[in-house]
């Protein structure tokens, strides 16, 4: 609800500033549409893999349209001045400060790089006689220079494959499938690979890793953004 009322401070600071019927419509309508806008990138709903990026540019078009397009143009209509519209400047000018101060602190913090959990569908479909035994959600975790989101899937066979062999189907799939260049690493006895995924704020680096632990295969997916 709090968060809900911070995205409308705009359109609730421009209906005590606007003077002029026509303008105070026009310049409220496209207000209130970027604050829905942005309550939709923020909840997920809108463009999830470029949350940070989207809500800082719409950040930045909010400022814009009630600075320029709205307040500059409602005192060119050269209506009276009264205490309500001074209350509503004051307050709009310290909105537009806060909002973009904090946006721009939060991107710095994020180093423009966000972590994101890896979903369930970033496995390519099995080839036949490989399933997914279990889907497991490991969280995020923050370590001294980096933030990892963690996702890890058991594959396992429908003919009684062993593990090892899985893992060998699963490292080419990937290759073919996924696109992944994987490389054997002797000491961990695993399969890994990497590469840069996200634009603008919301980069990160992707792993994969390939292991056979306890006669069980899994592929581990690992989501790394710079802290």
């Amino acid at each position: 609800m709090m968060t809900a009322f911070v995205l409308f401070v705009a359109p609730l600071c421009w209906l005590l500033v606007a003077r002029t019927p026509r303008i105070r419509l026009r310049i409220g309508v496209i207000l209130v549409l970027i604050a829905v806008a942005k309550l939709a990138v923020l909840e997920e709903w809108l463009l999830p893999d470029l949350q940070l990026t989207a809500f800082s540019l719409l950040v930045v078009v909010d400022v814009v349209v009630l600075l320029v397009a709205g307040f500059i143009a409602d005192a060119n209509a050269g209506r009276r001045i009264s205490p309500t519209v001074v209350i509503g400047l004051i307050l709009g000018c310290a909105y537009c400060f806060v909002i973009l101060a904090g946006t721009f602190m939060f991107v710095v913090a994020m180093a423009g790089e966000h972590a994101r959990m890896p979903p369930s569908d970033i496995l390519p479909t099995l080839p036949q006689g490989l399933t997914i035994v279990a889907d497991n959600d490991q969280g995020c975790r923050s370590g001294t220079s980096s933030t990892y989101c963690d996702r890890e899937f058991q594959i396992g066979s429908t003919n009684g494959a062993p593990a090892r062999e899985i893992a060998d189907m699963m490292v080419r799939h990937l290759q073919d499938e996924g696109n992944w260049q994987l490389f054997y690493v002797e000491h961990a006895k695993w399969w890994k690979a990497s590469r840069s995924e996200g634009w603008g704020f919301d980069r990160s680096t992707m792993h994969v890793r390939v292991k056979v632990q306890d006669g069980k295969t899994w592929v581990a997916f690992s989501d790394e953004a710079a802290n």
